[in-house]
């Protein structure tokens, strides 16, 4: 069996998931150095959305030739359309990107995510994270993802310490924003045990567990309880040999996410 025809790990598995969800002529943003968000970019671009426009913090549709792990790479100036700063990003953005990809230290039932430190206490966080700008795109963008690095009642908790950037339910709707069955707030969390949605109140709920993980682990390693769903779950479908193929020659052929 030859390296692109073994099975497709996690990551793979994540990263073809969120290509499938987006389409030809949309803009879309993540932060340098975020492997998957970048790799499904590249692999929507590569198959059934050419004209898919990716804007980076700096860059404008790199294409470099493999993955980009760190925000120092100098590939990732490699091809790009334009060379841009974040200020027209953040001028973008308030115009309304069509979806954008986060993670955070803290995801909450409702999709809020908290970048900025856990365990308030006379308004000092025990835990001080790194932070993120330009976090207002969680309100003016079509919608955006949650793609955290890790799964565990740690970090996804009843409710966020401190809302940075507001998902869905009545935080949201008291903001006046969109509901997220119509467009806007957090629309999945593909972590690295599950891919999670939304139901129309906007609680989180399981979609599909990953192979090897049963619904009962994704419940287990949740800090709150999931909200059943009113229809079964449909099967996750696995990549095809065609995006596999495009995914690990053109993508990432350094085997980043393997």
């Amino acid at each position: 069996m030859t390296e692109h025809q073994t099975a497709p790990s996690a990551a793979e598995l994540r990263t073809v998931f969120l290509a499938r969800d987006l389409a030809d002529g949309e803009i879309g943003c993540c932060g340098v150095g975020a492997l998957i968000p970048f790799a499904a970019m590249r692999l929507a671009q590569e198959t059934h959305a050419p004209n898919l426009t990716i804007a980076l913090e700096g860059q404008l549709n790199p294409v470099p030739g493999g993955t980009i792990r760190t925000p120092t790479d100098p590939r990732v100036h490699r091809g790009s359309e334009a060379t841009t700063d974040l200020a027209d990003l953040f001028v973008a953005s308030e115009r309304g990107l069509d979806f954008w990809f986060m993670s955070a230290v803290q995801t909450d039932r409702w999709g809020n995510l908290n970048h900025f430190g856990v365990g308030r206490a006379d308004d000092r966080f025990a835990f001080r994270a790194p932070g993120v700008g330009n976090v207002s795109l969680a309100a003016t963008c079509g919608r955006w993802y949650n793609v955290p690095d890790s799964h565990s009642p740690r970090g996804f908790v009843s409710e966020v310490d401190f809302v940075s950037a507001v998902g869905n339910g009545p935080r949201r709707a008291a903001l006046g924003a969109r509901n997220p069955n119509a467009g806007g707030g957090c629309r999945y969390v593909v972590s690295p045990i599950a891919i999670l949605d939304f139901d129309a109140e906007g609680r989180m709920r399981l979609l599909h567990p990953l192979p090897g993980v049963t619904s009962a682990q994704v419940a287990e390693a949740t800090g709150f309880e999931l909200a059943p769903r009113s229809d079964p779950s449909p099967t996750l479908v696995a990549p095809s040999a065609a995006e596999l193929e495009i995914l690990r020659r053109v993508v990432d052929p350094e085997g980043s996410l393997r």
